[in-house]
């Protein structure tokens, strides 16, 4: 995002705070403005937002498309799919939501996707109008928020860069990448979600997914037991297949 857009985004949002200190945020790299409390902490901790907590069995829809957007929720536990159905029963994941992450907050009036959890799950809810008057006075917050955006923005790019110029093996490598990197894994991460929602998040057939992974595995760069841990061998090397 360009300096003048983070001007216009975080002044909008925090009309009537202290300007000086959004200035001096603005004049700030990316580098200097990284968040180290989680998403969800940035919600509960926000000044007069009231917050709750529910779960949600696999495969629940916690909103729907064309839903007014009330609500701006993060993923406690589990993970959230972000997904658009065709009139044909086909479906196209744009998102995954991991825990500690926040979505549902670009939206404006109705919802644009639905959001179903993929496994069971747990978000943490606050009201839209609550987080925008906190926002308003606080300009901090405001700053974090427009980040978040940033952040969805640009993995919304990165997201079709890869479905329109990336080969099928360079789509479940650059997933690897992307899921080592969320969550975080030391070597060892165990995928929350299926082969199927993998395939329509990458534009892919199931079956083309599996072949894929298989090939990974022949190749000693990573490997993959039953109930979906991934173990990775040779991350350079899956970075070489996903830059190839």
């Amino acid at each position: 995002m360009s300096l003048l857009l983070r001007c216009a985004s975080v002044c909008a949002i925090a009309s009537g705070a202290d300007r000086a200190m959004v200035g001096a945020m603005l004049l700030q790299t990316d580098d200097d403005c990284a968040c180290h409390e989680t998403q969800i902490g940035l919600l509960s901790r926000a000044a007069g937002v009231r917050s709750n907590q529910r779960c949600y069995s696999k495969g629940e829809r916690i909103y729907a498309r064309d839903e007014p957007a009330h609500h701006v929720y993060a993923v406690v536990q589990g993970a959230v799919r972000a997904t658009h159905y065709l009139s044909d029963g086909r479906r196209h994941l744009s998102a995954f939501h991991l825990p500690g992450e926040i979505f549902g907050l670009y939206t404006r009036e109705v919802r644009s996707l639905e959001a179903e959890a993929v496994v069971k799950t747990t978000t943490l809810a606050v009201r839209r109008d609550d987080l925008e008057r906190a926002a308003s006075s606080d300009p901090k917050l405001a700053w974090r928020l427009c980040n978040i955006v940033a952040d969805d923005l640009r993995s919304a790019q990165d997201h079709l860069m890869l479905l329109g110029r990336k080969s099928a093996s360079e789509r479940v490598a650059a997933f690897l990448l992307e899921m080592d990197r969320r969550l975080a894994t030391d070597g060892i991460m165990s995928l929350p979600m299926c082969g199927m929602d993998i395939a329509d998040y990458l534009g892919l057939s199931n079956e083309t997914v599996s072949r894929c992974l298989t090939k990974l595995q022949e190749l000693r760069i990573i490997d993959l037991t039953k109930g979906r841990t991934v173990t990775f061998l040779d991350r350079a090397g899956l970075r070489e297949i996903d830059t190839s």
